[in-house]
């Protein structure tokens, strides 16, 4: 009773006994650092993958991309508080709908931190231009045009952090 129940699943179009928000602000008090200030970032959430109605919440990652069929990009949220590391950390969801062939992209801060030769970071700006000039792309190459670019912008298959992404995309 009481216990975090990450496994169970609400009805389908219903949030109600699963709340994203909940479930992160159960997390964050569960993992609060001790002396050594571990904590972790994250994003959480549910799809309706019928509707593409999606409920999510933040928790200092980097806020994740709508992208929408047309190319246009949206950032969804503001990147939330880090999972234990303030004891007082409030989380809100976040809800939003996919259409077919919009895409949400949720992806590591070592996508935009990767530096150049000469010590540019690749950034924000240029990882929207490439996912929306990109979105026409079937995923599998669209991810292999993201692998050939970041090493040619990095001038080498080795990176300083990790290279995490994850692509939904409304079929």
């Amino acid at each position: 009773a009481g216990g975090l129940q990450v496994g169970s699943r609400a009805p389908a179009g219903s949030t109600s006994s699963w709340d994203p928000a909940t479930i992160v602000a159960e997390l964050n008090q569960r993992f609060q650092a001790e002396e050594d200030a571990a904590y972790f970032t994250m994003i959480f959430g549910m799809i309706d993958q019928t509707s593409g109605r999606m409920v999510l919440t933040q928790a200092g990652h980097p806020p994740p991309l709508h992208v929408h069929r047309d190319g246009q990009v949206t950032t969804v949220g503001d990147g939330g508080s880090v999972v234990g590391l303030f004891v007082d950390a409030d989380y809100e969801n976040i809800e939003l709908g996919l259409h077919p062939g919009d895409r949400m992209v949720l992806y590591s801060d070592g996508i935009v931190e990767c530096t150049s030769p000469d010590g540019m970071l690749f950034s924000e700006e240029r990882f929207i231009e490439f996912c929306s000039a990109t979105t026409s792309l079937p995923l599998p190459q669209m991810l292999q045009e993201l692998q050939r670019h970041l090493e040619s912008w990095r001038g080498s298959p080795i990176y300083e952090d990790d290279i995490s992404l994850l692509v939904i995309e409304k079929t």
